[in-house]
């Protein structure tokens, strides 16, 4: 039986016909895309690993980090081109995980990517048994993202295959970088400006939300400056995280998004306090010559912006002022047309605040604590309710008792951080 393991190939490897390097400086930062608090504390502590053992120091950069991190499924492709056609996992259980290899250029970005699809185990406690640690894993990928190739030894963090046993940290001492005169090895770690904010809203409160999108197998969820990430038809369980810290080119004083929709290209497009940003998805950029002011797309200046979807049929819609609605030509981004929110979606009531196309072929539409799930293609509202978790196929762990046991295993893994 197939032991699961490592996608990077064990042969000497050669990116794009260069043999694999090292950085050439000394402080490299790191991304996890999308990762909830209890991801981002195993991926810390996965570096902390890599920098205790080196000269290498690492820090986190949502802006542009030298190493990205992200759970992918399916087919997908890596940010740099140059590596052409499309990777597809292979299934649970088998390549859990693979890494780019540094090619020693300033400008080099390493990607990491983990198979979404594989039962992990993200918490730094044991492993349970048919789960993966995340964190033995992220330390190999990340070991390849700084150079590092396959070993033979079996109880090393570098072995291709996945044991469940521990490990020891020993090849780290090896990663250096290739010029290490260059950059003056820096003693005090960097340290980050933290805000306090507002505690996040209880999802399992919600009776209404801000925005809501279905990307891939995902449903990303904001409220206020907090944005949640759950998987189709799964449990809210972590905690949201700030949604600044993943699209900060938002200014400050923005406190919400008034709308957000996917374009037929796979772009995000994002409305807040009077601005239109077009963000390429996945990596959270933010598209040249944007972002725009509203009046730019042919919004009257004194819009407000209630919701904005693309149909299932591929047209676009800005809904303002309560009952109006603008087409967009997605091609220049500009009006196409102008209606009335009866006109377009008869039996929508008017000051909708969230608009949404779901997987099940219907639009959804959230007014007040109500949403309304409406057919297109017969132009009619087929069901209406109450609008919770439950209207979006999402469970909620409502009992208390299921909130005092993950109280306990996060004191747990406290405890166990500290005696080793």
């Amino acid at each position: 039986m197939a032991k699961p393991r490592c996608g990077v190939s064990d042969a000497p490897s050669h990116r794009l016909g260069v043999a694999p390097l090292r950085w050439p400086r000394l402080n490299l930062t790191w991304n996890f895309q999308l990762a909830d608090r209890t991801t981002l504390r195993t991926a810390e502590t996965a570096f902390a690993i890599r920098a205790a053992n080196s000269l290498l120091t690492f820090s986190r950069d949502t802006n542009k980090p030298d190493i990205i991190i992200a759970f992918r499924e399916g087919r997908h492709t890596m940010l740099d081109r140059r590596y052409g056609g499309a990777v597809c996992p292979d299934g649970s259980g088998k390549v859990l995980a693979h890494a780019t290899l540094p090619t020693g250029a300033r400008d080099d970005v390493s990607e990491v990517h983990i198979d979404h699809r594989e039962a992990w185990h993200i918490a730094l406690t044991p492993n349970p048994q048919n789960s993966h640690h995340l964190l033995r894993t992220l330390v190999r990928e990340i070991g390849h993202s700084l150079g590092l190739s396959h070993t033979t030894d079996k109880n090393s963090l570098m072995y291709a295959h996945s044991p469940a046993v521990d490990w020891p940290v020993d090849e780290p001492s090896t990663v250096v970088p290739a010029e290490p005169t260059v950059v003056q090895k820096t003693t005090t770690p960097a340290t980050t400006t933290t805000t306090a904010l507002p505690e996040p809203p209880d999802p399992c409160t919600w009776r209404d939300i801000d925005t809501l999108l279905v990307l891939g197998k995902r449903l990303f969820i904001t409220q206020g400056q907090y944005a949640w990430s759950i998987g189709l038809g799964g449990k809210i369980v972590d905690r949201p995280f700030f949604l600044r810290d993943y699209v900060r080119f938002l200014p400050k004083t923005v406190t919400r998004l008034s709308a957000a929709y996917q374009t037929v290209k796979g772009d995000l497009v994002l409305f807040a306090d009077g601005w239109v940003y077009m963000v390429s998805y996945p990596t959270l950029e933010l598209r040249a010559s944007w972002p725009r002011r509203i009046t730019d797309l042919g919004l009257p200046p004194n819009a407000v912006i209630n919701a904005a979807l693309n149909s299932h049929t591929g047209r676009t819609y800005v809904i303002y002022n309560d009952y109006a609605v603008l087409e967009m030509d997605e091609c220049i981004m500009m009006a196409r047309g102008y209606h009335t929110l009866q006109t377009v979606f008869p039996g929508i009531p008017s000051s909708v605040r969230t608009a949404y196309r779901y997987t099940d072929g219907h639009l959804y539409f959230v007014h007040r604590d109500r949403f309304f799930a409406y057919n297109e293609f017969t132009e009619t509202v087929t069901r209406s309710g109450e609008f919770n978790l439950d209207a979006i196929g999402v469970t909620c762990p409502r009992e208390d008792i299921l909130r005092k046991l993950w109280d306990l295993l996060a004191r747990l893994a406290r405890s166990s951080v500290a005696f080793d």
